[in-house]
């Protein structure tokens, strides 16, 4: 029974993936937050609708791989500095995208 279960997870989890609709919503939620005027190490920001909507229309897996993060040094309260690596656009959007289906599973099986 579990092992039915499991597949129509997957299946379901395919179709989220690969649906417009979560596409969209992904590069909703990585364009409207405070973090969405920093580049990545390509320099490249979606802030028009056209941008967004073509950035909707690349998040595809097969051939997808991540670019390097850009390293930047922020500062920590006793004056030294950390390392902190920030992802290109895209590569956010890729996360959101998964992150959507991958979230509910989480929430089901936590104890």
């Amino acid at each position: 029974m579990q092992r039915q279960c499991a597949n129509k997870v997957k299946a379901l989890q395919w179709i989220l993936s690969h649906s417009y609709s979560a596409k969209l919503l992904a590069v909703r939620r990585v364009t409207e937050n405070k973090g969405a005027k920093t580049p990545g190490v390509d320099g490249k920001i979606w802030n028009t609708p056209a941008q967004k909507m073509k950035g909707a229309l690349t998040l595809i897996r097969k051939g997808y791989k991540a670019l390097p993060l850009r390293r930047v040094l922020i500062p920590k309260k006793n004056g030294k500095k950390r390392p902190l690596g920030i992802p290109t656009i895209k590569d956010r959007a890729m996360q959101a995208l998964y992150l959507l289906t991958l979230e509910p599973i989480a929430e089901t099986t936590a104890i």
